[in-house]
C-alpha cells in the first residue's frame, strides 16, 4: 500500500471513529430523589410488616431511569417493604403481574444507539434499582418491579411469602399520575 493510501485509510478510519463516538447516544439516569413519585407513596400494614407502594408517571419513569419506558408499554412499581417479624419473607414478583419484566430485560430493549460500556451501565443501572428478596428479619427493602403499563388505575398486589404455608397479601388501588 503506498504511503498516500495509508494515510487516506488512517484518516477516514480517525473521522469515522469520531462521527460514531460524536453520535452515540448518551444515557443519564437520574435520581430516586430528585423524582417526585415517593410524595404520593401509599402504605398499609399488619402487625408484623408495612409495606409502602407508589407507580411511577411516564415522565418520573423517563426522568429516573433515562429512557422512555412508558413508550414500550413498561410501568414501574416501586415496592418497600419492612419486616418487623421473626421470619424472613420473599415478595412474588408475579403476584403483582404475572408477565412482569426483569430489570435485564427492560435494559436490553433500550440496548440499541448505546456503546457497549453504556449498555454495561444501564443494566447495572436497572439491576441496582430493582426489588431484591428476601426481606428478613428487622429490617426493610426496596426497589422496583417492571410491571406492563395501565393507564388511570393500577392494582397493586404485593404477596409475601414466608415458609410453605404462610402468606401475607396486601391490595393497593393507585392512581396513575398523567392520565387523564
Amino acid at each position: 500500500m503506498s504511503r498516500s493510501a495509508y494515510i487516506l485509510l488512517l484518516s477516514i478510519l480517525i473521522i469515522s471513529a469520531f462521527i460514531f463516538t460524536g453520535c452515540a447516544a448518551t444515557y443519564n439516569p437520574g435520581s430516586i430523589h430528585d423524582v417526585g413519585f415517593l410524595e404520593r407513596a401509599q402504605s398499609k400494614h399488619d402487625e408484623d410488616v408495612r409495606v409502602t407502594v407508589a407507580v411511577l408517571s411516564a415522565e418520573e419513569s423517563k426522568e429516573l431511569f433515562g429512557v422512555d419506558l412508558a413508550r414500550k408499554n413498561i410501568q414501574p412499581v416501586w415496592v418497600r417493604v419492612e419486616n418487623h417479624d421473626t421470619k424472613v419473607y420473599w415478595f412474588a414478583s408475579t403476584g403483582l403481574d404475572p408477565d412482569y419484566f426483569s430489570p435485564l430485560e427492560v435494559a436490553y430493549v433500550f440496548h440499541s444507539g448505546y456503546s457497549e460500556t453504556t449498555r454495561e451501565d444501564m443494566d447495572d443501572y436497572f439491576q441496582h434499582m430493582k426489588f431484591k428478596n428476601p426481606i428478613v428479619p428487622n429490617t426493610a427493602v426496596s426497589g422496583f418491579v417492571f410491571t406492563n403499563r395501565d393507564e388511570g388505575k393500577k392494582v397493586v398486589d404485593i404477596d409475601l411469602l414466608s415458609g410453605v404455608e404462610e402468606a401475607k397479601f396486601f391490595t393497593f388501588i393507585v392512581a396513575v399520575p398523567g392520565i387523564k
